[in-house]
């Protein structure tokens, strides 16, 4: 009985196919404008509900020991802001965090774009303080004896001291994250970085118009750093840049005025 003939070339039998893969985000930062909505919401609750409970622990605490003065005065004192700032900052930088982590599948930095750049990333530090100083000119041609309600942060040197760590070490973080990390990139997204730069620094600066009771030279000053801010972050496509530039700033205006004051102490000047 004769056998049918098997073929004598090799048969190739398929790989193993890959386990199909996630839909995967594009590349840049994934923010859109119900994010921001949803972040700024997040942020005046978590502001509010700080507030509301500070304002009921002193409140109590000034009943229990006499004190007949107004409690929105005392709120005004850098040892009740400054939890209240945090607490809302730590909230909302959760937030942020559980957005990207949840929504996008990111990490924060990731969804930031907080990336560093190399030998030349450190190079932003200076460039801050260069910043701090050029920035200052812009009050000195339109010099003004009023004074703000920020002063009252500083008057005396744990406040003044509190107030110098909270703006150099968390503020710069979180001020970056919102304008150059979020708003920034949904600006541009939509109407380009010109839009993007000017639209973020607009909102930048209105943020502290109340610290500066709506000054106008100061405003216009702080509006020029979050030009500068958000151009490199433009430039760059990292939120690095834009943070150590913010955090030298800082740090160079806060040591203009502890040497000016002898270290909170002196304020006669």
């Amino acid at each position: 009985m004769d056998e049918t003939p098997q073929p004598s070339f090799p048969v190739e039998i398929p790989p193993d196919l890959p386990p199909p893969q996630p839909d995967l985000p594009p590349p840049g930062a994934p923010w859109n404008f119900l994010d921001l909505a949803f972040t700024l919401l997040i942020g005046f609750g978590s502001l509010f509900l700080a507030e509301a409970v500070m304002a009921a622990a002193v409140a109590m605490h000034m009943r229990a020991v006499g004190d007949m003065g107004r409690v929105a005065d005392k709120l005004t004192e850098a040892r009740f802001q400054l939890p209240v700032q945090f607490f809302s900052y730590a909230i909302t930088v959760w937030s942020v965090m559980l957005t990207a982590r949840i929504k996008y599948r990111r990490s924060l930095g990731e969804a930031l774009e907080f990336r560093g750049l190399g030998p030349a990333t450190w190079q932003f530090l200076p460039a801050g303080v260069t910043l701090a100083l050029v920035s200052q000119l812009v009050p000195q041609l339109f010099p003004s004896n009023k004074h703000f309600p920020i002063e009252q942060l500083l008057k005396d040197p744990v406040s003044g001291w509190s107030m110098a760590f909270f703006g150099v070490c968390i503020a710069p973080f979180v001020e970056e994250m919102f304008f150059r990390g979020m708003i920034y990139p949904v600006f541009e997204k939509h109407w380009g970085m010109e839009a993007a730069v000017l639209g973020s620094a607009a909102l930048f600066a209105s943020i502290h118009a109340s610290q500066l009771a709506g000054a106008l030279p100061e405003l216009a000053a702080i509006f020029l750093v979050g030009v500068a801010l958000g151009y490199a972050r433009g430039r760059t496509r990292s939120m690095v840049p834009g943070f150590l530039m913010h955090t030298a700033y800082n740090a160079t205006l806060f040591t203009a005025i502890i040497v000016s004051t002898k270290g909170f102490h002196d304020f006669s000047h």
